[in-house]
């Protein structure tokens, strides 16, 4: 990437890129030390405090479909994860659409352990979310702000613990944020320059938490069940649906 952009604190390392993605070249990296004002899909808020590495990424992809963006989203998952695995010694799963996950023992010594939520029992927890927005003109994408959120050495606060993960917490020590995200930069990078839709769907596959597995998914008031067959081209999830038939859907949310 071609410049990196730093702030001890900012609202939002996703806003300000968005707000300024002009003023920027091709590949700018805006990094936040912890944001008071994080936020994933649907605008749900993401609790950055230090510790954790937050940040943002302008493109200007040339030729890129609209369609396409998703694939943007499962390449940097796929980053994250790499980074986070070879710096952890942790094996990240990948739940559809922009989430990577971590899978914990269900004794796991943190407070909602004790709590009888759903969510205190949950093998998996998340680890990072992705962000990815973009522009359209003329039916291509005109610009993309790539955004992601990982727990590396920030404190999961009680409320969260029964759904999030700090690498460091399963590392049992301290990691060193900066070498993680240059990685995955890195990572991102090169999947980026050399972009092959085939070659992300098939890792994203095999990093992928559902595939296989019998989920709900909500897209907007209505519920499907089903199992996972995979994803299409454009990164779509394909359910076989538990009355025989076969959907597949471009957005939405993943219940296990």
């Amino acid at each position: 990437m071609k410049k990196t952009i730093r702030f001890k604190t900012l609202g939002s390392t996703h806003d300000y890129a968005k707000k300024n993605a002009g003023k920027y070249p091709d590949g700018t990296v805006i990094v936040a030390g912890r944001q008071t004002a994080g936020r994933g899909r649907f605008d749900r808020k993401w609790h950055s405090p230090a510790g954790g590495l937050y940040f943002s990424v302008i493109l200007e992809p040339r030729g890129l479909r609209p369609a396409d963006t998703q694939l943007l989203t499962f390449a940097m998952a796929l980053a994250v994860a790499s980074a986070v695995e070879n710096a952890a010694g942790i094996s990240p799963a990948l739940k559809w659409p922009n989430d990577v996950m971590v899978s914990v023992k269900r004794d796991d010594k943190i407070a909602a352990a004790r709590q009888h939520s759903a969510a205190a029992r949950r093998k998996y927890k998340k680890i990072a979310g992705i962000l990815t927005e973009c522009s359209i003109s003329k039916n291509e994408v005109e610009r993309v702000v790539i955004s992601a959120g990982i727990n590396v050495n920030n404190r999961i606060p009680v409320p969260l613990a029964g759904i999030a993960v700090s690498a460091s917490g399963i590392a049992g020590r301290t990691l060193d944020g900066e070498k993680i995200l240059d990685a995955v930069i890195e990572n991102f990078e090169k999947s980026y320059s050399a972009f092959s839709l085939s070659r992300i769907l098939k890792e994203y596959k095999k990093k992928s938490m559902l595939v296989g597995k019998k989920i709900c998914f909500v897209s907007g008031t209505d519920e499907y069940c089903g199992t996972v067959k995979g994803f299409d081209d454009s990164g779509a999830i394909i359910l076989a649906l538990n009355d025989g038939s076969v959907k597949t859907f471009h957005g939405g949310e993943v219940t296990l």
